[in-house]
C-alpha cells in the first residue's frame, strides 16, 4: 500500500485504522488439538533426548552450585568469624552479576557457539567452587562468589538453547516447563548432600559441587 508522507503520515489513516482493527484479532494464538503428553514425548528421538538431558543437567549443577554456599551461611560465618548477615552478602552479589555473565556469554555464544561457551562455562564452575572453598578471608570469598555470578548468569541462555532448540513445536511447551524445573532439582540436591553428608563445617560442600560438576 501507498504511504502518504506529504500529509504528514507514514502510513495513511485507513492504513493505521485497519492495523489496529485487525490488531488483537491477529495476536490470538492459533488452535490447535491437544495431545497426550506421554505421546508428544514419545515422538522426541535419542539426539533430542540428548540434547535435552545436557542442558537440564547444566541448569541443575548451576543451582546446585549456588544453593551449596546459601545452605552453608551459618557455617561460613563461623569459618570466617563474621555474621551471617555479612557472608550473605556472597548470595547477592551473585545474583547481582548474573546479567553480566548473562551478556558476556551470551555475546560469545553467538561469535563462537554454544558448545564451547557451555564448556568453559562449567569449567569455570569447577573453579570458583573449589576456590570457595579455599578462600582464607571474608573478602577472598565474596570476591570469587562474584566471578562465580558472572559464570552462572552466562549458563542459562547456552543451557536453555541446547535443551529446547531441537525439540518438536509440540514437545516445547511441556519440555521447557520441565526443564525449568532442573533449578529446583539443584536446589534440592544441595538439601540432601547438607543434610546426608553435613560437609559444611570443613567447607568441603564447594569443593563436593566442583567434583560433580566436572563428572
Amino acid at each position: 500500500m501507498r504511504n502518504h508522507m506529504a500529509a504528514g503520515w507514514f502510513y495513511s489513516p485507513e492504513q493505521v485504522r485497519r492495523y489496529f482493527a485487525t490488531r488483537l484479532t491477529s495476536l490470538r494464538p492459533p488452535r490447535e488439538k491437544l495431545r497426550n503428553p506421554i505421546h508428544v514425548l514419545g515422538d522426541l528421538d535419542r539426539h533430542q533426548w540428548l540434547m535435552f538431558s545436557v542442558g537440564f543437567l547444566a541448569w541443575a549443577w548451576d543451582a546446585f552450585d549456588f544453593f551449596t554456599v546459601s545452605l552453608c551461611v551459618t557455617e561460613i560465618a563461623a569459618e570466617f568469624n563474621t555474621t551471617n548477615s555479612a557472608v550473605s552478602w556472597g548470595i547477592t552479589i551473585t545474583l547481582m552479576l548474573r546479567s553480566v555473565g548473562a551478556l558476556v556469554f551470551g555475546g560469545l555464544s553467538d561469535r563462537y557457539g554454544r558448545k564451547w561457551t557451555m564448556i568453559t562455562n562449567l569449567f569455570l564452575f569447577i573453579v570458583f567452587e573449589l576456590a570457595s572453598g579455599f578462600a582464607r578471608s571474608l573478602p577472598q570469598f565474596l570476591g570469587v562468589r562474584a566471578l562465580y555470578g558472572i559464570a552462572m548468569g552466562g549458563l542459562y541462555g547456552p543451557a536453555a538453547a541446547t535443551a529446547l532448540e531441537d525439540l518438536p513445536y509440540d514437545a516445547r511447551g511441556l519440555l521447557s516447563g520441565l526443564y525449568q524445573q532442573g533449578y529446583a532439582a539443584g536446589y534440592l540436591l544441595a538439601a540432601i548432600f547438607y543434610r546426608a553428608v553435613r560437609l559444611c563445617q570443613t567447607k568441603q560442600i564447594p569443593g563436593l559441587g566442583a567434583d560433580l560438576t566436572g563428572t
